[in-house]
C-alpha cells in the first residue's frame, strides 16, 4: 500500500523490466496509425454498447449507429492527418477550420435525412447542433494526444537517425585526416633537428606545435584557464616570428598558471578575441599598440575573479566587413557555462575596440556541461 502511494505521488517509478515491449508497441503505432486510430474508434464504440445494455438503454436504429461510427472514424482520421498538421506545421488553420465545419454541417444534414426529419421542424434545433457537435468532438481530446505521441516519436526516429548519420560522417571526416599527435610529433621532431642550426627557429616550431596541440584539442573536454593563456600566449609569439619588425602586440600578467590549472574555461573564448584583434585591429602600428592584460583578483567573499582586458585601434577597412559573430557566440558560450558569474562589456569607438571581460570563480566553480 505504502508503495502504490508514492508512486501515486510521483515518489516512485515502476521500472519496465522486459515483460511488456514498449519498442514494439512504439513502432506499432508508427508505422500503422490509420489502423491504430480506428481500433481505439471502435473500442470506445464497444465501450458504449456494453454500457447501454448494462444500463438497460435504448438504442439507436442500425443506420444511425453506423452514420455515428463511420462519420466519428472520419473526423478522427481527417483531424489526425488532415487538420492537425496542416494547422500546426503550415498554419492554415482558417482553410482547415473552413473545411472541419463545411463536413460538420454535411453530416448534420446527412443525420437529419437518415431521421427524415427537416431542420426546421426540429423543436430544439440549437440542442440539437450542440448534442451532435459534442458527439463528434468528445473523442478529439485522445486523438491530439495519440497525434502528439506519433509526432514525437517520428521526431525522435528522425533525430536518431540524423545523429547516426552524422557520426557516420564525422568517423569518414576523421578517417581522412592526418592524425594530430602524429602532426605534433612531427613538429616536435623537426624542431630537434633545427635545434643545432637554430635556437630562436627551434623556439618557434616549439610554440607553434603548442599552438597547435591546443588547436587539435576536442572543445567537448574541460579546457582549463592556465591553457588559454598559454595558447595566447603561443599565438603571439607565432605572430612575432612572422612580423619581427612590424607587430606591436603587448600582453602582460602576472597569473600563478599552477593556480590557473583550476579553473575552467571554454575553449576558444578567449583566443576568439586575440584572433580578432588579428583581424580587425591595427596591430603593426608602433603609435597604436594592441594591449592587453589580465590577472586575477581576490574578491571579499573569497572567489576569484579573474580579469581580461583588451584594447586595439581598429582597421577601419576590416571592421566593415565584419559581423561581430564571434563576439556573440563567445557571450552565448560564457552565459551558458558561468549564467551570473560573468560580465563582458564592449565598447567600440570609430577608432578604438575595447572587450573587458572579469569571471568570478567560486573555489571550483563551473557551469561545465560539455
Amino acid at each position: 500500500m505504502k508503495s502504490i502511494i508514492r508512486q501515486f505521488l510521483n515518489k516512485e517509478s515502476v521500472v519496465n523490466k522486459g515483460e511488456f515491449n514498449v519498442d514494439n508497441l512504439i513502432s506499432i503505432v508508427n508505422k500503422h496509425p490509420i489502423e491504430v486510430v480506428w481500433i481505439l474508434w471502435t473500442i470506445y464504440l464497444g465501450v458504449d454498447v456494453i454500457t447501454r445494455i448494462y444500463s438497460n438503454i435504448d438504442f439507436a436504429s442500425v443506420k444511425i449507429i453506423a452514420l455515428h461510427y463511420f462519420a466519428g472514424g472520419f473526423f478522427q482520421q481527417f483531424v489526425f492527418f488532415v487538420f492537425l498538421p496542416n494547422v500546426l506545421y503550415l498554419k492554415k488553420w482558417k482553410k482547415q477550420t473552413v473545411l472541419f465545419l463545411l463536413l460538420f454541417i454535411a453530416y448534420l444534414f446527412l443525420k437529419l435525412f437518415l431521421l427524415s426529419t427537416p431542420l426546421f421542424e426540429l423543436t430544439d434545433p440549437e440542442g440539437f447542433i450542440v448534442k451532435e457537435g459534442m458527439r463528434i468532438f468528445q473523442f478529439q481530446i485522445y486523438i491530439v494526444a495519440l497525434w502528439g505521441m506519433v509526432v514525437a516519436i517520428k521526431t525522435s526516429s528522425e533525430k536518431n537517425r540524423l545523429q547516426l548519420e552524422y557520426d557516420r560522417i564525422r568517423i569518414d571526416h576523421t578517417s581522412i585526416q592526418l592524425n594530430p599527435h602524429m602532426v605534433i610529433n612531427l613538429f616536435s621532431g623537426f624542431a630537434a633537428s633545427i635545434y643545432p642550426l637554430s635556437r630562436d627557429l627551434y623556439e618557434d616550431f616549439n610554440n607553434f606545435s603548442a599552438l597547435l596541440s591546443y588547436c587539435y584539442k576536442d572543445p567537448r573536454l574541460p579546457n582549463f584557464l592556465n591553457e588559454e593563456v598559454q595558447a595566447m600566449e603561443y599565438l603571439i609569439s607565432c605572430q612575432r616570428s612572422r612580423f619581427p619588425d612590424k607587430l606591436s602586440f603587448s600582453l602582460t600578467h602576472q597569473l600563478d598558471l599552477v593556480q590557473c590549472s583550476k579553473f575552467i574555461i571554454p575553449k576558444g573564448t578567449l583566443m576568439s578575441f586575440v584572433e580578432n584583434t588579428f583581424k580587425h585591429g591595427r596591430c603593426f602600428d608602433s603609435n597604436t599598440p594592441c594591449v592587453l592584460n589580465m590577472g586575477l583578483a581576490t574578491l571579499e567573499n573569497g572567489c576569484q575573479r579573474f580579469i581580461f582586458a583588451l584594447d586595439n585601434a581598429k582597421d577601419i577597412a576590416s571592421t566593415e566587413q565584419s559581423s561581430q559573430f564571434g563576439i556573440k557566440a563567445v557571450n552565448r558560450i560564457l552565459a551558458h557555462h558561468f549564467i551570473d558569474h560573468y560580465q563582458l562589456f564592449i565598447s567600440e569607438t570609430h577608432t578604438d575596440f575595447s572587450v573587458f571581460l572579469y569571471i568570478d570563480y567560486e573555489g571550483n566553480f563551473t557551469n561545465w556541461t560539455a
